[in-house]
């Protein structure tokens, strides 16, 4: 009774005496330490830097670029929102009032922005019929569609931008500045998502060939998602009953370390640690790093149950809180599993 009085709901009662005597507690980022209100603020394609204004999923705001609102959308700028509303599952409409999402928060800031800039999602979806689809997954960190464009059809991509960079066409001095545009805004604590396209497609359903190389990159779309300030609250309150709070993100590593020294998890001197350096390493090592790191990114599924296990190897009662599927192995595994 009195951890109902708290809020909390609880299936198994010596869940409480776990939760009690835990040390370490695991946690996703999005959705659990922010917000989870993805807002783009910013697109960036051949050079050029587009900012966006308004917060929220409601389609107000105006596109500037060099502090002056635009009054023309430049053609590269609507091609790359266009994929952005294409290869894309969200829905994002007003009902009594209130601007509501269907889908995933961060496609649904993608059809906000491009809305701002006057694009109507629903004008697109009904005159460019999607032909075929890859679903983004865990794994592979892409999504990629087969629509018909001025007669012609298209494979649009979107996804983790290394992911997206690896199968582009690109120069050495391009590649570049794509990477250094992308540091500036992850050290922003932004997100950064890319997309590319594929143009005169013969096939009428993509095979994964296709999309393994010769794309034409079109650009990075940058948005924020605010840490809550219940979790900074939390977070301390944990610090101060001696439990280690630790950040296991599917995010690139500087937007990671960006949220993550906002939140106060990540001392001066310690960095992300991304989860490929954690693939090779011993049970020994592999314990060490678990131990060591607070804020680790770009982990698949089985990285959180192997940092998990990792901890109870060194005598640690570890609780997982997450809210997503890719949560769940962990949550599983924990002592104690939190949604």
């Amino acid at each position: 009774q009195r951890m109902a009085k708290r809020n909390a709901l609880i299936r198994h009662l010596p869940a409480v005496e776990t939760l009690g005597s835990t040390t370490v507690i695991c946690s996703d980022k999005t959705g659990t330490l922010t917000r989870n209100e993805m807002t783009v603020q910013v697109a960036w394609l051949a050079g050029q830097e587009y900012r966006f204004s308004g917060i929220g999923y409601a389609p107000d705001g105006e596109v500037e670029r060099d502090g002056a609102r635009l009054t023309e959308l430049p053609a590269t700028l609507h091609d790359l929102l266009t994929i952005a509303i294409l290869c894309n599952d969200a829905v994002v409409r007003l009902e009594l009032g209130i601007w509501t999402i269907t889908g995933d928060p961060t496609e649904a800031a993608l059809i906000v922005a491009a809305e701002k800039a006057g694009l109507s999602s629903e004008n697109l979806r009904n005159n460019h019929a999607r032909l075929d689809v890859i679903p983004f997954e865990s794994d592979s960190k892409f999504m990629a569609t087969l629509h018909t464009i001025d007669g012609q059809n298209h494979i649009l991509l979107k996804g983790a931008p290394e992911t997206v960079l690896e199968r582009c066409a690109l120069s050495e001095g391009e590649l570049r500045r794509i990477n250094d545009a992308m540091a500036t805004y992850a050290r922003q604590g932004m997100r950064v998502i890319a997309f590319a396209e594929k143009k005169n497609v013969a096939a009428e359903q993509i095979e994964p060939e296709s999309v393994r190389g010769d794309l034409q990159f079109a650009g990075l779309l940058c948005m924020i998602d605010p840490p809550r300030t219940e979790a900074m609250d939390a977070i301390r309150v944990c610090h101060r009953a001696g439990i280690t709070v630790k950040m296991i993100t599917g995010d690139h590593p500087v937007t990671a370390e960006a949220i993550g020294r906002q939140l106060g998890l990540l001392p001066q001197g310690q960095s992300a640690m991304a989860g490929r350096d954690l693939d090779g390493l011993s049970e020994k090592q592999l314990q060490d790093a678990a131990l060591s790191t607070n804020v680790f990114a770009r982990v698949a599924p089985e990285h959180k149950i192997q940092l998990v296990q990792a901890l109870q190897a060194q005598h640690h009662v570890v609780a997982m809180t997450g809210d997503g599927v890719n949560d769940a192995p962990a949550l599983k595994r924990a002592d104690i599993g939190i949604a």
